[in-house]
């Protein structure tokens, strides 16, 4: 049997995400934050600003038995 090269790669990706927001939305935001969360659905018009890959270097390789 022969041997193969075998490696993970382990990376953290960071997303940055915005939501319009009515001016009550934003006052109930400023005034109680755990109610603004359990009232509004903001994640259902959420729009993907940008993401970003960090640490994409960290491998763990190894040899296995086929």
């Amino acid at each position: 049997m022969g041997k193969r090269l075998v490696w993970f790669e382990s990376y953290k990706t960071i997303c940055k995400y915005s939501a319009e927001l009515t001016d009550e939305q934003v006052k109930l935001f400023e005034e109680d934050e755990d109610k603004f969360y359990e009232e509004v659905d903001f994640k259902g018009d959420q729009e993907l600003d940008w993401d970003k890959i960090q640490d994409e270097d960290e491998y763990d390789f190894s040899i296995e038995e086929e």
